[in-house]
């Protein structure tokens, strides 16, 4: 894992042809789709590992928001990012990219920030799927490729999450 400033943030998702925090904006992929998340974190757990056989790319978990910055919710991250030797606090480098043969960091972190009711984007280069934890109630997933978007609708259903359009 390596992890990113705001700046080394940008510089990624442009380089991997990533729609940066697509919510609302024209530009955005596609195929969208909101849900709730789960509410257990085994099921949102096992829901990010089944996401995560979308794509064999690294991903970019940004952490975008941690309103109560309280020590029990930064004992895991500031334990995650230590072991791999980063010093910085997560406001100085807020991203996590994580090689494919990660995925189980990005399971922890992602999930991390469903639990504590955080903000953040999980990315996959060249917007494949983005998927937004809206403070652990919202899921927001975008996508480009149409297949991928009926995956998600299908991993959706089949973990009884509510829809929350069309889709």
């Amino acid at each position: 894992m390596q992890c990113l400033t705001e700046h080394e943030i940008a510089t990624w998702l442009s380089d991997n042809n990533v729609t940066a925090a697509p919510y609302g904006k024209t530009e955005s992929p596609s195929h969208y789709l909101q849900f709730n998340c789960p509410i257990r974190p085994l099921t949102n757990a096992s829901f990010i590992r089944q996401f995560l056989k979308f794509t064999n790319d690294e991903i970019l978990v940004h952490i975008t928001d941690w309103p109560t910055y309280e020590r029990s919710e930064m004992l895991v991250i500031d334990a995650l990012r230590h072991n791999w030797n980063e010093p910085r606090d997560l406001i100085d480098a807020p991203g996590h990219l994580v090689p494919a043969n990660q995925r189980e960091l990005v399971v922890a972190l992602f999930g991390h920030t469903g639990v504590f009711e955080w903000n953040a984007y999980l990315y996959v280069p060249n917007d494949m799927a983005t998927i937004c934890n809206w403070e652990g109630e919202l899921y927001d997933f975008w996508s480009k490729d149409s297949s991928i978007h009926t995956a998600m609708t299908e991993l959706v259903d089949g973990h009884g999450l509510v829809r929350k359009n069309a889709g």
